[in-house]
């Protein structure tokens, strides 16, 4: 995670193209501390911990759709055609938030 927002941030300082600029802002968004993915990855840990596994499972899903909106770029209107290693950062993302909401739900035996 940490990887993706120093990766972010150089796209967001070289990007001269306004809609690329748009796009990289809102993935720093999405994935900063407070309000962002980060906080949902803390929030998964935390509920890991107290044995909350329906609310590991919502900030899992909270996670894996913010990193989404990144990764398509969809919440600015239109699929964001990105040919920076942003994309594959993403799925990397993905695909370990699959498996804790996999592990999450089988906790909680949904």
């Amino acid at each position: 995670m940490t990887n993706t927002i120093t990766l972010v941030k150089p796209l967001i300082a070289k990007s001269g193209d306004p809609k690329a600029k748009a796009h990289y802002n809102d993935c720093l968004e999405n994935f900063d501390y407070e309000d962002g993915a980060i906080g949902d990855i803390d929030d998964t840990q935390q509920d890991l911990k107290k044995g909350d596994y329906a609310s590991m499972s919502f900030a899992a899903s909270a996670f894996l759709h913010k990193v989404d909106d990144c990764i398509s770029g969809e919440n600015l209107g239109e699929r964001f055609p990105d040919p920076s290693p942003l994309p594959k950062y993403g799925g990397v993302m993905e695909d370990v938030i699959s498996i804790i909401l996999v592990i999450s739900n089988k906790l909680r035996g949904a």
